[in-house]
């Protein structure tokens, strides 16, 4: 049996020989303060290593060479008292793999020129996603803003672009896009939505600002809404201007009044002649003609219905009338 010795001995400089180290199969659980210095040899085969306790743990003596390997359990127990900046490898090239979770608790900075994700879900609690740089530029770059993506059309790989253009200060979506150097280039895509509030105005249409007068209106063939313009027809006037459409019309219910002005839609002049076309449909018509300005008193003059057509009249004067000076009034007798 072992000797007990309940007091420290005091060897006085002297050499102890032929020693044995503790040999233990495990390492010895319980550890407490009166144990700190304890030298142990854990015989173990995938240890197989002499240790010491220091307060904390059972800390391996074989590992004062810092090349060479350190043990897990060595690892989980020094790795966590780490509290200045640690630099892993002394190269440009090193790549640090792990097969497991990395929780990083702290902020993650990357200073390399490519960051490569290969998971299939990336979640960003962070609301906002802020590209083109960490800090204010100071001058324009003339690089686009945005996201690039890839897919395969069916057909072949293609690289779509939706973002920012430089270039133009608009957003832009282009599905079939060619990015050189991050500016981007290509025919601009569909987008499928469901309502839009505009809080300005539409620009152009296909590329081309709208003129005076100009609506959208749907094209069966294109599948498309485009531009159009309202043109005046038999008994109807259309004046276009700056954001309005006034339509009217020289024939309602039957009737038909206009000016005589070769200027007017549905009246035009030769000589001392007016042909008016009321659009009536009917010979069976009833004509007067006043003067435009004051006392407007009724003026006889010869009036004929076309011989060859049943929605035009004539109306000759004696003399040139000019233009603008009378009004004619056509009412249908049903």
């Amino acid at each position: 049996m072992a000797i007990k010795h309940l007091a420290n001995l005091d060897l006085n400089n002297n050499e102890i020989k032929n020693v044995k180290i503790d040999v233990v199969p495990s390492d010895p659980s319980g550890m407490g303060a009166a144990n700190v210095g304890r030298i142990i040899y854990n015989s173990d085969s995938s240890t197989k290593e002499m240790k010491y306790w220091d307060g904390q743990a059972w800390v391996s003596m074989k590992n004062t060479d810092t090349d060479v390997d350190v043990s897990v359990a060595n690892l989980e127990a020094r790795l966590p008292q780490i509290d200045s900046n640690v630099t892993i490898g002394d190269a440009a090239d090193v790549t640090v793999t792990t097969s497991g979770d990395l929780t990083v608790t702290g902020d993650l900075t990357v200073n390399g020129t490519t960051t490569t994700v290969n998971s299939t879900t990336t979640t960003v609690d962070d609301p906002i996603f802020t590209v083109g740089g960490d800090s204010a530029p100071g001058s324009d770059d003339n690089k686009d803003r945005g996201i690039e993506f890839r897919y395969h059309d069916g057909s072949q790989a293609r690289l779509g672009f939706f973002g920012f253009d430089d270039s133009t200060g608009k957003f832009t979506f282009i599905p079939n896009a060619t990015n050189s150097s991050e500016v981007f280039s290509g025919n601009k895509g569909n987008i499928d939505i469901n309502n839009i509030d505009l809080a300005g105005s539409i620009k152009t249409v296909d590329g081309s600002a709208p003129t005076d007068g100009q609506i959208l209106i749907g094209h069966t063939a294109n599948q498309d809404m485009e531009l159009a313009t309202i043109t005046a027809g038999t008994g109807i006037t259309v004046t276009n201007s700056a954001g309005g459409i006034q339509i009217g019309s020289n024939g309602l219910g039957g009737k038909f009044a206009a000016l005589l002005d070769n200027s007017v839609s549905g009246v035009s002049k030769s000589s001392n002649t007016f042909t008016v076309t009321h659009g009536l449909a009917t010979r069976d018509v009833m004509v007067q003609v006043y003067e435009a300005a004051s006392p407007y008193e009724n003026i006889q003059v010869d009036i004929a219905r076309s011989a060859s057509n049943t929605n035009d009249i004539t109306i000759d004067f004696a003399a040139d009338p000019g233009n603008g000076n009378y009004r004619v009034l056509v009412t249908k007798i049903a």
